[in-house]
C-alpha cells in the first residue's frame, strides 16, 4: 500500500517535471523564433524537435541554431575593401603624390599674357597653326615633323590643297574649352559648362552623342583625326559606302574644323589627301586642314624644355597649346594620365572605351604642366566631376 502510493506521488512529480519542461523548452524556442539575432552568433535554422541534453553555450537547443562560417563573415564597410584593393596598386601610389589644384581659382591675365608671349615668340601659333599657301609656297619642300628623314615638294597638285592664309590669324576669343578624353568624363556631368565656352577643342573624332551629351557637350569648332583612322576604319575611303559613312561620322561635329597630321609620316599624307578630297567632293560642310610640321616640332621642342620628357607631344598638348594663343580663358576637361581617380575608383583610358594610349607620350608630364598653369592662374582645369 505504502510503494503504491509513494509510486503514485512520484508518478504527479514526474509529470508535472515534464510539463514544466515541455513549457520551459516552448518559452525558448518562442524566443530564439522572435529575437534578432546578433552579427556572429547562431542563426536559426528551422523548427526541429526539442532536446533537452543538446544545448548550446548560451543555453538554447544546438539542434536549432547552425554556426556561421568565419569565411562567410562579409564587412559591409566598402572603403575598408576598397583600401585593401589598393594596398599594392602601383598607379594608386602615384596618383596620392598627385598635388590637388588650388582649391580656389582665378584668372590671373597677367601670367596668361607673360606665358603667352613667351610661346608666342617660338611657336607662332596664329600664322602657323595650319599649313598655309602663305607658310609653303609653291615650290618649298615640306620635312615631315616625326619622320624626319622624309620630305614632300610642294607641287601645285599639292599647293592647290592648302588654304591662302590661317583662318585663325585674327582668332581671339574670351573663353575656350579643350576637351581631352580621358576616363574621368564618365558620368561628370561636365556637358553644358564645356559648351558654354565661345571655341571648342575635341581629341580624335571622340563621340559626343546619346548619353556623351551629359559628359562631354556636343558644340564642336575643331576636332583632330588621326589619319590612320581612314585607313582602319573607312578602309581608305575606297567605296561609296565607306565615303558615305565617313561622311555621316563626321557631320556630327557640325560645321567645323577637322585638324589632321599628313606630315607628321610619310604613310599619313595619302590618306589624309583622301579625305579631304572626299569631304569636298560630298559638300560636307566640315573642313580639313592640315597641322603644319614646322609648328609641332616647336611645341615639341618647347614642352621638352619645360619637363616633358616625351618623344612627341600628344594630341592633347597641341591644342592646349594652340588654345592659349587663341583664346583669352582656356578651361581643360578630361586630361588625367591615370587609371584611377582621387578617391581609388577604377577610370577606363577613354570616357568611351579602353584603348591603350601610345607610348610615345608622356601624360603624367604634360598633366603636371597642366597643373603648374592652373596655379599661376594662366588656364583651369578640371579633375572632379562639374556641378
Amino acid at each position: 500500500m505504502c510503494f503504491q502510493e509513494t509510486r503514485r506521488i512520484l508518478g504527479r512529480h514526474i509529470q508535472w517535471l515534464l510539463c514544466a519542461s515541455v513549457a520551459v523548452n516552448m518559452m525558448l524556442l518562442l524566443f530564439v523564433m522572435f529575437h534578432q539575432p546578433e552579427a556572429g552568433f547562431p542563426t536559426l535554422r528551422g523548427h526541429h524537435p526539442i532536446n533537452p541534453e543538446l544545448m548550446d553555450k548560451r543555453g538554447l537547443p544546438a539542434i536549432l541554431v547552425e554556426k556561421v562560417p568565419k569565411s562567410h563573415t562579409v564587412t559591409t564597410d566598402s572603403n575598408t575593401r576598397r583600401e585593401k584593393d589598393l594596398k599594392d596598386n602601383k598607379e594608386w601610389e602615384k596618383v596620392q603624390q598627385v598635388p590637388t589644384e588650388k582649391p580656389t581659382w582665378s584668372y590671373n591675365k597677367t601670367a596668361a599674357d607673360v606665358f603667352r608671349k613667351e610661346l608666342e615668340a617660338i611657336c607662332n601659333t596664329k600664322d602657323d597653326f595650319i599649313v598655309t599657301k602663305e607658310n609653303f609656297p609653291l615650290g618649298s619642300v615640306i620635312q615631315y615633323d616625326a619622320e624626319r628623314h622624309s620630305r614632300l615638294n610642294v607641287t601645285n597638285d599639292v599647293w592647290k590643297r592648302f588654304p591662302e592664309s590661317s583662318p585663325f590669324r585674327h582668332m581671339k576669343h574670351s573663353r575656350c574649352s579643350v576637351v581631352g578624353n580621358s576616363g574621368l568624363l564618365k558620368n561628370s556631368n561636365c556637358g553644358k559648362e564645356i559648351d558654354s565656352a565661345n571655341f571648342v577643342f575635341r581629341c580624335n573624332m571622340a563621340p559626343i552623342d546619346g548619353d556623351h551629351i551629359a559628359e562631354v557637350g556636343s558644340k564642336t569648332d575643331l576636332i583632330t583625326a588621326n589619319p590612320t583612322i581612314i585607313r582602319d576604319k573607312y578602309k581608305n575611303l575606297r567605296n561609296h559606302t565607306m565615303k558615305e559613312k565617313f561622311i555621316k561620322d563626321t557631320s556630327v561635329y557640325g560645321k567645323s574644323y577637322i585638324w589632321m597630321t599628313p606630315f607628321a609620316y610619310k604613310m599619313c599624307t595619302s590618306y589624309t589627301f583622301k579625305a579631304q578630297q572626299v569631304l569636298k567632293e560630298l559638300k560636307s560642310d566640315n573642313e580639313i586642314i592640315f597641322a603644319n610640321p614646322v609648328f609641332m616640332g616647336k611645341i615639341n621642342g618647347y614642352w621638352k624644355k619645360k619637363g616633358v620628357k616625351a618623344w612627341r607631344a600628344s594630341t592633347g598638348l597641341f591644342l592646349v597649346s594652340a588654345a592659349l594663343s587663341m583664346c583669352e580663358e582656356v578651361y581643360l576637361y578630361g586630361f588625367w594620365p591615370w587609371h584611377l581617380d582621387r578617391i581609388g575608383n577604377n577610370l577606363t583610358q577613354h570616357y568611351y572605351d579602353n584603348h591603350p594610349v601610345h607610348k610615345a607620350h608622356k601624360l603624367p608630364d604634360e598633366f603636371k604642366q597642366h597643373q603648374r598653369l592652373h596655379n599661376e592662374g594662366v588656364l583651369h582645369i578640371t579633375t572632379n566631376k562639374c556641378p
